[in-house]
């Protein structure tokens, strides 16, 4: 494994040093709105103080993180102390915080944190080098930096400590650069990574992907800080250690040693290190009350011995923390509540090794009016709190409530519930459980809780109690990622009681309607012979043999075609010899079992569906099979069933070329065909645009680009009809399916002014014209834009520059297709000559303009003729052409999304969903689909999305009709002998299964008669 690992690090050994690198992801930028430079005088340093920052900032300068400077912006410099003795160079950046807008980007919780770790068993844990250092300022808000001492003014080109929104920045950094490794393998607070793993080979594989995106991102690592594929880690102040969490020995013995405070702030300081661990400390809420209250308002601070008692319980209670489990996904939660007088009280446990196992603890006090609440009302807000504490863990699962009060249900049962139990019964619906009730001495935790309100607990063994009833609010399935029971062999896959299989294979993501079984042992030597006497097939054969065996005429021991390469074993089996086709293949024992019809369909089964098979292709099936046993027609057998097998056709991929070949849509003058499409959100601007609205001709390409604040189809209505008015109503309108495009509002303004609608199907964006426009125009804003905010600032830009390019399909500009002129830039203006020009009547000008127009309509109909031939002989090559009929049985692309909070990755969940029936042949290339027996028809579904579906005969063989002529040996060796040839290793050889080989001589040293 250290070499494994050595090899993985060499690879990005570079990335691993102290230096801060550069990362070219993003560039953070400070907004201060139009708020005036501030600046102020470099504040007075003792000798050493200078030294200290003299260093500090020649190896800034070194790294290129600061540079001089000659801004108007001045703030003081700071030295903050390390632990070797050095100082750290920090700005004092309150007042430029004060004038700067706020990032509002999220930071993940610790919790979320810990609840991503799941099960996982290695760790490795890194720490970017000088992580703020790594990203740039951008170049307009460097001269903001700028900080004063007394070597001069000086300004950061890096990201420096002490800006509000730097936190911020780096968050959003690490979650770019993580991607969809995020939640799934990997995390990252700030600079702080950590990878994780269920396996070390797995953890390798993730480790190389977390290292190569950081390298790409510019991104370095500091070697002393890294913690390398191991089982318990350091991470965020708690030890992570086999599955369980507890707090970090080093914090606990800071506030172990802290001094007794002696004021409100000390105080604050010292609560808030205890809160940080306040889910491991039983009692919190009480034992810190006396403490409390000298942080209340207009309270005067006089501390007592309660208050050194309450200190010192605090820290009785620190130095005896429990561990936590961390949140195993696949198994269910319980939730233990409980309510007192005083407080309510929730432990959530998972069970491990056959005892309930703490994982979070959480209690609080009640208000006044909430001490007024019946007993059963307090039981529910118990079960409020804990829902609304824990739905991080618990929403989208199935769990157990446990509560020590029978009545708890009746919050479900109100016929007509008002005020807070109408929200309570509300709250309920949305989760999946069942109670159960429990006598309080059984319920220890929570009722320790309740009456002592806390934020952690200890941990308590609890006993399952009958008397379980579900919660009519319980409706929500669990996660598909849930943890299924293995499947046994069942009558289903052939079995008979007692003749069950010795293994099952435990399949991770298998549906409950699924049964995919390994089997040790498909059938036993008694039950095959049996079944071979009663096969007609096997009984032509074996009489024969026994004709033969009688035979004395037959002096040299050999059979007479076409039965000379079947003999019978010891043990009564029917048994066919198979000569190895070259030496190098000898592995394979050359005499193979005759399996008859009834038992064929379980070896293949055997060989294709269970878990030590795989799925594998028909070729592959064939070949594993092939190697014990053979039948006439084996080939064809194992490629229809292969083919026909549900599971394989809805997970993999569609072969060969896609289908469906271009079909272009035709237009014959401006403004005939519109197409209309959303570019967005892109960042928000000052002015609080967030989404571009591109509107294009079919025929002219001509574009209109407005900036939107937000999608809603009343605004969007409103600039298509401001188009529409300045160029005229199309007879049709393009879209994509958004809700915006779909809403009433939307269709019955197409309706109202007689233009049609016509939306793309989904998942196929490419009939939308407006596809290829919003990629020029993303290349534009990338070119023209500096800062991202800015880009609406570039719309009108962009529209001029697109109108007034040639546009290569047309072979003119948009702008003089529609207008009869090309639009002239300021250049032009400033280098056309204009005198001797004289004006003309208008009905000169106007018959030019029409002469111009008429000739420029006419050709760039032709070039757009030629150019759409020319697009669909390009686009045809790599497509195929497939069409379906009304009643064909199809599969359904599927396109999930992966959900890290229910364990459940897209790319494992089958590709494709049916089967389905096409009810209605839209067009050559969509169709719409029903199910089965079913009547309502799904929307539009494009043929690339779409692919055969083979349905399975019921035959027992697996074969549609039994063939006389195919079941003679004769007609076997035929089809043995034409079988298609395969590639082994380089080598074209014919089929391993029975080859009824014509130079009969191969096997004429054996005395077929006698038994093997």
């Amino acid at each position: 494994q250290r070499r494994s690992l050595a090899d993985a690090l060499s690879r990005h050994a570079a990335m691993f040093t102290e230096r801060p690198g550069v990362t070219h992801v993003l560039q953070h930028e400070i907004d201060t709105g139009d708020a005036r430079p501030w600046g102020c005088n470099p504040r007075p340093l003792s000798v050493h103080k200078r030294a200290l920052l003299d260093k500090a900032l020649d190896e800034m300068l070194d790294t290129g993180a600061v540079r001089p400077s000659q801004s108007p912006w001045a703030f003081p410099v700071v030295l903050a102390p390390k632990k070797d003795g050095t100082a750290r160079l920090c700005v004092d950046y309150r007042r430029l915080n004060e004038m700067t807008k706020r990032d509002a980007y999220p930071f993940p919780s610790i919790e979320s944190i810990m609840y991503s770790l799941g099960t996982a068993k290695v760790f490795t844990t890194l720490d970017c080098s000088r992580g703020f250092l790594q990203i740039q300022v951008a170049p307009d808000d460097v001269q903001k930096t700028a900080f004063t001492c007394h070597r001069g003014l000086f300004e950061f080109t890096r990201l420096p400590f002490g800006l509000s929104n730097s936190p911020s920045s780096f968050q959003r950094l690490m979650d770019i650069v993580l991607g969809d490794a995020k939640f799934n393998f990997a995390m990252a607070y700030m600079d702080d990574v950590v990878v994780f793993s269920n396996s070390f080979e797995e953890h390798l594989t993730h480790l190389e992907i977390v290292l190569s995106r950081m390298w790409e991102a510019g991104l370095t690592i500091n070697p002393d800080k890294v913690q390398l594929a191991a089982s318990r880690v350091n991470l965020l102040g708690f030890i992570v250690d086999n599955g369980t969490l507890k707090p970090n020995d080093d914090k606990l013995g800071a506030i172990l040693n802290y001094p007794a405070p002696r004021d409100v702030k000390s105080l604050q300081r010292f609560l808030g290190m205890v809160g940080f661990y306040r889910q491991f400390i039983p009692g919190c809420a009480e034992l810190a009350q006396p403490l409390n209250q000298l942080l209340r308002k207009n309270s005067r601070w006089i501390w007592g011995r309660e208050h050194d008692a309450a200190f010192a319980s605090l820290a009785k209670a620190i130095a005896d923390t429990a561990s936590l489990h961390l949140p195993d996904l696949n198994r269910h939660f319980v939730v233990q509540t409980d309510a007192s007088d005083y407080g309510v009280g929730a432990v959530l446990l998972q069970e491990h090794d056959g005892q309930l196992r703490p994982v979070a603890f959480a209690s609080r006090t009640l208000t006044p009016p909430e001490r007024n609440y019946s007993v059963t009302e307090k039981e529910g807000l118990a079960v409020m709190f804990a829902l609304k504490k824990f739905d991080l863990y618990l929403d989208g699962t199935t769990f157990v409530i446990q509560t020590d009060h029978a009545a708890l249900t009746w919050i479900q049962r109100l016929k007509e519930p008002a005020g807070r139990l109408a929200r309570w019964a509300l709250t309920l619906q949305r989760y999946s459980y069942t109670v159960e009730y429990r006598k309080g001495s059984s319920n220890k935790v929570a009722d320790a809780l309740s009456r002592a309100p806390q934020d952690g607990g200890r941990e308590e063994e609890t006993r399952p109690v009958g008397g379980e009833e579900r919660g009519r609010g319980g409706r929500i399935p669990p996660c598909a990622g849930e943890k299924h029971p293995a499947f046994a062999g069942t009558r289903e896959n052939g079995w008979e009681e007692g003749k069950q299989p010795e293994f099952v294979a435990v399949v991770g993501r298998a549906t409950r309607e699924q049964r995919i079984v390994a089997w040790g042992e498909v059938v036993s030597k008694e039950e095959l012979v049996e079944a071979q006497g009663a096969d007609g097939f096997c009984q032509r054969v074996l009489g024969k043999l026994a004709e033969i065996a009688v035979d004395t005429g037959n002096a040299d021991g050999r059979i007479g075609a076409p039965f000379d390469s079947y003999l019978l074993g010891e043990d009564g089996l029917l048994l066919r010899y198979i000569p190895a086709i070259d030496e190098e293949e000898g592995n394979d024992p050359p005499f193979r079992v005759v399996i008859p019809r009834k038992l064929r369909r379980k070896f293949i089964r055997y060989f294709h569906d269970s878990a030590l098979a795989g799925h594998g292709s028909g070729s592959k099936t064939f070949h594993k099979l092939c190697r014990v046993a053979t039948w006439p027609g084996v080939r064809q057998d194992v490629f229809r069933y292969c083919r026909s097998c549900p599971a394989c056709q809805k997970a993999k991929p569609r072969g060969g070329k896609p289908p469906g070949l271009m079909q272009p849509v035709m237009s014959h003058y401006p403004w005939e065909i519109v197409a209309c499409d959303i570019v967005g959100p892109l960042p928000r601007s000052p002015r609080g645009n967030q989404y571009l609205l591109v509107i294009t001709d079919h025929f002219s390409k001509w574009v209109e680009l407005y900036p939107l604040r937000k999608l809603v189809s009343e605004r969007i209505w409103e600039k298509l009809l401001d188009t529409f008015l300045r160029f005229g109503t199309p007879k049709c309108l393009v879209s994509d399916n958004a809700s915006y495009f779909t809403s009433k509002v939307f269709v019955d303004s197409c309706l109202a002014l007689n233009i049609k609608h016509k939306r793309t199907t989904p998942y196929h964006p490419q009939a939308n014209i407006t596809e290829r426009v919003n990629r020029n125009l993303k290349s534009m804003l990338i070119a023209l834009t500096e800062r991202h905010r800015d880009w609406d600032e570039h719309v009108v830009e962009m529209g001029f520059a697109t109108r007034t390019t040639v546009n290569r399909s047309t072979g003119f500009t948009p702008a003089f297709l529609n207008l009869g002129k090309e639009l002239p830039s300021p250049l032009e203006n400033g280098l056309r000559n204009s005198d001797g020009v004289s004006g003309g009547p208008l009905s000169t000008y106007a018959a030019g303009l029409k002469s111009r127009l008429t000739g420029a309509l006419h050709g760039a109909r032709e070039n757009l003729d030629a150019a759409r031939i020319e697009q669909a002989v390009q686009y045809d090559k790599s497509h195929r052409h497939l069409e379906y009929n009304v009643g064909d049985l199809v599969l359904r692309r599927m396109h999930p999304l992966s959900n890290a909070a229910c364990g459940f990755a897209a790319s494992l969940a089958p590709k494709w969903d049916g089967p389905y029936e096409v009810s209605t042949r839209v067009s050559r290339l969509t169709y719409r689909l029903t199910r089965p027996n079913a009547t309502e028809e799904s929307g539009p579904v494009h043929v690339t999305d779409l692919k055969v579906y083979y349905l399975r005969d019921q035959d027992g063989d697996g074969r549609e009709a039994a063939d006389e002529d195919r079941e003679s040996p004769v007609s076997a060796g035929r089809q043995a002998q034409s079988g298609a040839r395969m590639k082994r290793g380089g080598r074209t050889v014919h089929d391993t299964v029975g080859e009824f080989t014509s130079n009969r001589s191969s096997c004429r040293h054996y005395n077929l008669r006698r038994r093997v």
